[in-house]
């Protein structure tokens, strides 16, 4: 009987023993279904393959230095030409816009360009080839050489150029439109045929076509409205590597404005009496830039083109600027 009570602590402890290894198994089994529910299926990795590889482009553009990439870049594409550009800032971005502020250029023929603002629509790859296919826009444009000397704002050119990082206009090709509003002529050569200079003359505004073939410059019924006079140009420019010296065949074709008229009548005489002997309004422009040339003009007003009846140059006002 003692024996019996003895084995039965044995038996109780067995019983437990083999509850706790039915209850282990259950929690084993729980634990391998929490393993397989955890497993990510393939379009769960690919999301997360995807939003990393996003994340890093992102930080990737944030931290690379484009600005001074585009230093290097630019230095070394245009270095054989001479020509020196520098700038304040580049705002580079892929999808958009680029713009560059402060940017100033320097050629070995003493011409000098700044703008305060230029901002670029075009694609990226054609940019790094050469090539030029859409929108520059320019809060100012600043044009300086030894002769010549005028400002524009608020320029818009649009078209399609070739070789636009050979830093040199010999080179240029392609056409584009351009439109001006505001700006001024701050300095420009002494024309002796009308005894003065455009010095201040106010440029309201400029449109037209431009076509850049290798070395020349085609103008298409450029308007300029001035504040002395309606222009409309025609022509073409040969270009230098001294641009001073770059060759003019250009037709320009006047109209006074009212006021100057009014002010000036000698000059509008002059004008009527020019348009009677040469059955036209438009005024042929030889010669260089430094010394640009009015055969026409000069003929009716040398010996011989009329004798004492030939008219004498016109006066025009040291500062046309100051007319309305």
């Amino acid at each position: 009987m003692l024996d019996n009570e003895e084995l039965l602590p044995e038996e109780d402890d067995r019983e437990l023993e083999e509850f706790l290894e039915i209850e282990d198994g259950f929690a084993g089994d729980e634990g391998f279904d929490e393993v397989e529910s955890t497993k990510l299926s393939l379009k769960e990795k690919l999301i997360l393959w995807f939003i990393g590889f996003i994340s890093f482009v992102i930080f990737f553009i944030y931290i690379f230095p484009f600005e001074e990439l585009g230093r290097y870049f630019i230095a070394r594409a245009t270095a054989p030409s001479g020509v020196i550009i520098d700038f304040k800032k580049l705002n580079f971005s892929y999808f958009g816009s680029r713009s560059v502020d402060s940017l100033v250029i320097q050629t070995p023929s003493t011409v000098n360009l700044k703008t305060e603002k230029l901002e670029l629509n075009a694609s990226l790859i054609n940019l790094v080839s050469g090539k030029f296919d859409g929108t520059l826009d320019l809060i100012s444009f600043n044009f300086e050489n030894s002769s010549i000397e005028f400002l524009l704002r608020n320029v818009l050119l649009k078209g399609k150029l070739s070789n636009v990082l050979e830093g040199d206009l010999l080179k240029l090709q392609g056409t584009t439109n351009i439109d001006v509003i505001g700006g001024s002529i701050v300095k420009s050569p002494f024309i002796a045929e009308i005894d003065s200079d455009l010095s201040g003359v106010k440029i309201k505004n400029i449109s037209g076509e431009l076509q850049f073939n290798k070395g020349s410059i085609s103008l298409s019924n450029i308007l300029f409205s001035t504040s002395i006079a309606s222009i409309k140009l025609n022509g073409r420019i040969v270009l230098n590597k001294d641009f001073n010296n770059s060759n003019l065949d250009l037709s320009l074709c006047p109209r006074l404005t009212k006021s100057f008229a009014n002010e000036r009548p000698h000059v509008e005489s002059f004008l009527q009496l020019y348009k009677m002997q040469n059955k036209t309004d438009c005024i042929e422009i030889k010669g260089t830039f430094s010394r640009p040339a009015l055969p026409a003009l000069s003929k009716m007003m040398g010996p011989g083109a009329g004798g004492s009846s030939a008219p004498s140059a016109p006066s025009m006002p040291a500062n046309p600027a100051n007319n309305p």
